[in-house]
């Protein structure tokens, strides 16, 4: 199951934790704040296109332990 979604396609409601796929080539846990921008939680900017955020997905449910 492919629950990635392309940014050209939707984004997350603002400062909606997310995880974020980074140039094709990274994955790490941030939010969208404003229009144009993505920030990681150790607080690095990604502009939003190509060559930057080009999909997020929603956090999965914790377990329940």
């Amino acid at each position: 199951m492919n629950n990635w979604i392309s940014v050209k396609d939707k984004l997350p409601e603002e400062k909606q934790d997310v995880i974020l796929c980074i140039n094709a080539r990274k994955t790490t846990i941030g939010y969208r704040y404003g229009e144009e921008s993505f920030y990681e939680f150790c607080l690095e900017a990604y502009p939003i296109g190509p060559g930057r955020v080009t999909h997020w997905m929603e956090l999965p449910e914790s377990p329940n332990d």
